[in-house]
């Protein structure tokens, strides 16, 4: 079995007689992905809506090697109009613009927020009203507003450098995340490295309007080298503010993904948010614990989200409501109510949440963390 294994990762599904000297080795990394799906199809394990019923099949033009895929060259003479590094909080809630359970102001102050392109775009009322009043006038919220494009495909699709800039000038944020694009670790490399090139020509075109606010390049790829080279392209850009979506990332394979991040993004002159996290357990930690905790900042809507399902966190513990008939908390949200009580008011769970998220950060990471 190891020699078939090593055989197999040199002659690769394309039938070429030696990975290591095809043009396209650099961008493909050999048929080494064991996630990949075409490795499965070839196996014979096929997945309904996506390697089957074959005559269907989205990635049958990568069965044999046959797209060509040619990088784009890191210099660049565009640069973004404003370079200097945020300062973020250690957790940033993300909120949701269509539900004001989620606008936890003024009950807690938090100087900065992230709002969601496509809360926006999919609510036809919304969109007309904001671009009127711009986010700040229509939250009622002095604070620094991040804008997320991180979006389904469909919506990712439909964006144009220009249309986006027009957003958001109308929206008006503080700053602004670059337009998303799609890559998965189950898909063959060419195919994840054709969507982080066209990620990377949009943000270009996109920086030459110059858009107000703070440019946020997304850190993105299938693989450490997609990252790494992601992330030097953004850099040739001058871009000092990144956050990285990691949201379902498996631990082990996000500790291999947070590697070039921290060699080249770790230190005071950059601004790094982890993307759908609300921490990072030792398991997921490439480097020492210092390092790895002084320079990222996380984001999430997990403090609402678990509100809504009747979650709520004290010490570090979760409980669920009302079958946790033990969960006492005498917060300002809390007020000492029965569980039964409390769970009707989301709200109030919600804001016992972030509250609970905020703490934890500023009190007990650096305990928590050196228990590890």
């Amino acid at each position: 079995m190891a020699f078939r294994a090593i055989r197999y990762r040199k002659q690769g599904l394309c039938k070429k007689r030696e990975c290591t000297v095809c043009s396209l080795y650099e961008n493909c990394g050999g048929c080494n992905n064991v996630e990949c799906l075409i490795y499965h199809c070839s196996r014979g394990i096929k997945y309904i809506g996506l390697t089957y019923p074959t005559p269907g099949c989205q990635y049958r033009e990568f069965c044999y090697g046959k797209l060509e895929v040619q990088p784009l060259p890191l210099q660049s003479n565009i640069k973004a109009r404003v370079s200097n590094a945020l300062q973020t909080p250690k957790f940033i809630p993300i909120i949701k613009l269509t539900e004001k359970e989620s606008w936890f102001w003024p009950d807690i102050k938090i100087n900065m927020i992230i709002v969601k392109l496509e809360d926006i775009l999919t609510n036809g009322d919304i969109f007309n009203e904001v671009k009127v009043k711009g986010l700040h006038d229509y939250l009622g919220y002095d604070g620094h507003i991040m804008l997320s494009t991180i979006m389904p495909d469909e919506m990712i699709d439909d964006i144009e450098p220009e249309q986006y800039t027009k957003m958001i000038e109308d929206l008006r944020p503080d700053s602004y995340m670059i337009m998303d694009d799609y890559t998965y670790i189950d898909e063959p490399r060419l195919m994840s490295w054709r969507h982080i090139f066209r990620m990377i020509e949009r943000a270009r075109k996109l920086l030459k309007f110059e858009p107000p606010g703070h440019p946020i390049g997304l850190i993105k790829g299938g693989s450490v080298e997609q990252i790494g080279w992601c992330i030097e392209a953004l850099l040739e850009m001058d871009i000092k503010n990144y956050a990285m979506p990691c949201r379902g990332i498996p631990p082990l394979l996000l500790r291999r993904f947070l590697e070039p991040v921290i060699d080249k993004l770790g230190d005071p002159n950059y601004t790094v948010i982890l993307y759908g996290k609300t921490e990072l357990r030792s398991s997921e930690s490439p480097y020492s614990k210092t390092r790895t905790f002084e320079y990222f900042s996380y984001a999430s809507m997990t403090w609402y989200i678990h509100a809504k399902r009747a979650m709520v966190y004290l010490n570090g513990e979760p409980y669920q409501l009302p079958q946790d008939y033990s969960y006492y908390c005498e917060c300002p949200y809390c007020q000492a109510r029965d569980p039964f009580d409390l769970i009707k008011d989301k709200r109030a769970l919600a804001l016992h949440n972030l509250a609970q998220l905020t703490k934890y950060y500023k009190e007990r990471r650096e305990k928590l963390w050196g228990e590890g």
